[in-house]
């Protein structure tokens, strides 16, 4: 894991963030990287002033400032796991949308990685991905790490699934950097790594159920 040097880590209240501090302090200790922790404000700066300030008597402006205090005083607690291992932080409050706040933060300072919790507000919300964790798994342009409730402290087994295609350079360089993470996450953790490739014969379902092509099903292994 040491190709993995600027980190960005989620750690709002919506996710699994024990999970995926465990895993950062972890993987920055063996690599020596520096870890960006970011919680997060689901709303644009000044529309909670905005929005308070049509309550009579309300402290609108204060209001805000003492939501973003919060969630400061918040990450604030958390880098100080950190920094009892040695481990570089950085402390960010983002405002505006999530994943595309998270995304505009990955592409202005060249993180490398995302590690987040799977979101949701319950235990069983928390089986599935949730509406940004998709966001981020789909269109984030560096890898995402993203951790469920029942992620283990080691992995046992890592499945790296690949489609390689010697015509395709773009893809070959996907394939490239699955097998890299793969490996790397699979050398830390001393577990079996496992590749796999799925594909389909053109015109397999025509000839399967055609008279000139009677066989057996059969699964291949290797």
């Amino acid at each position: 894991m040491n190709r993995f040097k600027n980190v960005l880590l989620v750690c709002d209240n919506q996710s699994l963030h024990d999970e995926a501090i465990s895993r950062a302090i972890s993987l920055a200790t063996m690599s020596g990287a520096q870890v960006t922790l970011v919680d997060l404000v689901d709303a644009a700066p000044g529309e909670l002033a905005r929005m308070f300030g049509a309550f009579p008597g309300s402290r609108s402006q204060d209001v805000e400032y003492e939501v973003l205090q919060f969630h400061q005083t918040r990450l604030s607690e958390i880098s100080a796991q950190f920094r009892t291992k040695g481990i570089a932080t950085t402390e960010l409050v983002l405002q505006g949308v999530p994943f595309l706040e998270i995304i505009k933060t990955v592409l202005r300072d060249g993180h490398d990685l995302v590690m987040k919790g799977v979101g949701g507000a319950t235990e069983a919300r928390r089986l599935f991905f949730a509406s940004t964790d998709l966001h981020l798994l789909r269109k984030c342009p560096c890898p995402v790490w993203m951790m469920k409730s029942n992620a283990r402290r080691q992995y046992a087994r890592v499945l790296a699934a690949v489609d390689p295609d010697p015509h395709d350079p773009v893809r070959d360089a996907l394939n490239k950097l699955v097998m890299d993470l793969a490996t790397s996450v699979s050398n830390q953790d001393q577990s079996e790594l496992h590749v796999c490739n799925a594909w389909s014969l053109y015109g397999e379902d025509m000839l399967r159920h055609s008279a000139f092509a009677k066989f057996r099903p059969r699964k291949w292994t290797s």
